[in-house]
């Protein structure tokens, strides 16, 4: 699944996978409003068994960021295009997410089981 970018979308961060995730444990973006504080979207996966090593778990996420309205993650591809990736390793070091328009700002965590 490829999500569309235009120039709106602007870096905020990355998605570093130093480890594989444990069973039971969650990690989780939000996008905010910079202004408001006011949190407009989340998302948060607890990966399957199949998902959790470090090479995998970072694609899953970024699938799932990509179904939000105000982030997307993975690497920009020709055109508009961005697409997830395998490893936070692989691509410049972490999985770039951005957030749609200069008034957002995402944030990243990880929750144990």
């Amino acid at each position: 699944m490829m999500a569309s970018v235009n120039d709106e979308w602007r870096d905020v961060g990355k998605i570093n996978s130093s480890r594989d995730m444990m069973p039971g444990e969650k990690v989780n973006a939000h996008a905010f409003n910079n202004n408001t504080g006011e949190k407009l979207d989340s998302v948060e996966l607890t990966p399957q068994r199949n998902q959790l090593g470090v090479h995998r778990w970072p694609y899953y996420f970024a699938m799932l960021i990509n179904e939000s309205t105000y982030m997307r993650a993975g690497s920009r591809e020709t055109g508009s295009a961005i697409k997830p990736e395998w490893s936070g390793y692989r691509i410049d070091y972490g999985v770039k997410i951005r957030t749609y328009g200069c008034l957002l700002r995402a944030a990243t965590s990880a929750i144990g089981p």
